[in-house]
């Protein structure tokens, strides 16, 4: 959403530039010499059983 936002894109265009966004997946950026950078594109991992915090809530969030 957020280079949807930024860039002004149509869903299609955002769709033929990064593909699908994966549910619950984490997209990251980065400053880098005073623009963003994509590190991270629809991240996973941390939705899987056998990541360190794969599958769970956070402590006291329910």
């Amino acid at each position: 959403m957020f280079r949807f936002v930024l860039d002004s894109l149509t869903e299609a265009e955002l769709v033929r530039l990064y593909g699908s966004v994966a549910n619950a997946s984490v997209t990251r950026w980065v400053a880098d010499a005073g623009r963003l950078r994509l590190v991270e594109y629809s991240q996973t991992s941390h939705l899987r059983a056998g990541h360190p915090r794969g599958g769970h809530l956070g402590a006291g969030t329910g």
